[in-house]
């Protein structure tokens, strides 16, 4: 996961990166708030890094990344 993280940073395969972004945030949202029965002002902060990572995965890095070549 680190090193998604890392790609994500410098923008490099950002799109691949950010599926196991997607992923892992899928299964705290569900694991760690849903079945738990947490408030959904704790489960804010996971959602915005789930929606984040779609965000990514639709749209790529952007143009400061290393993919565009800046």
């Amino acid at each position: 996961m680190l090193i998604c993280y890392a790609l994500l940073i410098i923008g490099y395969k950002a799109r691949w990166a950010s599926v196991p972004v997607i992923i892992n945030f899928i299964i705290a949202i569900v694991y760690g708030h849903i079945l738990t029965g947490d408030t959904i002002s704790k489960a804010l902060p996971a959602t915005v890094l789930l929606v984040l990572g779609i965000f990514i995965l639709l749209n790529g890095p952007g143009k400061p990344s290393v993919d565009e070549g800046v």
